[in-house]
Order: C-alpha cells, then structure tokens, then sequence
C-alpha cells in the first residue's frame, strides 16, 4: 500500500475553522482560493496542498450566513 502524503495544509485549514468561528460571516477561504488562482504559477504541492484539495467537501462548504 503506498505512504500517504501529509497534508501540510493543515494550518490553512486551522486558520478557517477559527476565522468561521469568530466571524461566521468570513470571506477568507474565498480570498484564499482568489489568492491562489492568482498565483496559479506556485506548485500547490510545494504549498503543501494535496493534489485536488479543492474538491474536498471542507473548501466547499458554505460559509455561515451564505457569503463564501
């Protein structure tokens, strides 16, 4: 079975889950993704994001109050 590859995203993801609690309302994983399609010339994976780590349900999720 192959060694999974860690997600160095993790803090990215901490950062979200607490922004979403101090502002339910947050716009940041919005301006993440914008961030990063603007600087779509940086491999992800030296970032540390996991190949289609936008497909996961996480980044998807809608922000609390319908903004995203």
């Amino acid at each position: 079975m192959p060694e999974k590859q860690p997600y160095n995203n993790r803090p990215l993801a901490v950062v979200e889950f607490l922004m979403l609690k101090i502002n339910p309302h947050s716009n940041w994983n919005a301006r993440l993704l914008a961030l990063l399609a603007k600087h779509a010339d940086v491999p992800q994976a030296r970032v540390g994001f996991p190949p289609a780590w936008q497909d996961d349900p996480f980044w998807k999720a809608p922000v609390a109050g319908g903004q995203t």
